[in-house]
């Protein structure tokens, strides 16, 4: 990976940090993306989810600041991939870290990832090692 990738892949992280930091109500890694009461809901890479009752987990977020179209569930669709993916395939290229290892990311509770997300902006990469400190009590 060069550097220039992995500078955008940490300043993804901190750019997640920041938002689910400043508006933490907006943040839940028990759902990909949720919305209250909504069954077809979806929000567009231009939308502001900030105020309207969504959440998002770190893959949702990271999906989102992508580019890609999130539809309500565990959908991620961006307008150059023809197919619907999971939301948690179009995050994994998105944060700095291994395939593998960011997937376990996703199933940190919510203090967990925050501290892992918290990790990973200041430059730490996602790898086996890193979610082994979350995880080994499991």
């Amino acid at each position: 990976m060069s550097n220039a990738e992995i500078e955008r892949r940490i300043n993804n992280a901190k750019r997640i940090y920041e938002t689910v930091t400043k508006y933490p109500e907006n943040f839940n890694m028990r759902y990909w993306f949720y919305t209250e009461g909504e069954e077809d809901y979806y929000i567009k890479p231009a939308d502001e989810v900030t105020n309207c009752g969504t959440t998002l987990c770190i893959a949702g977020w990271a999906a989102h600041f992508a580019g890609y179209t999130l539809t309500n569930g565990a959908y991620a669709k961006r307008d150059d991939v023809v197919d619907l993916m999971f939301i948690s395939h179009a995050a994994k290229g998105e944060l700095y870290g291994d395939k593998d290892s960011l997937g376990d990311l996703f199933e940190l509770d919510h203090d967990e990832a925050l501290h892992a997300l918290k990790r990973m902006s200041e430059g730490e990469e996602c790898n086996e090692e890193f979610i082994q400190e979350y995880t080994s009590g499991y």
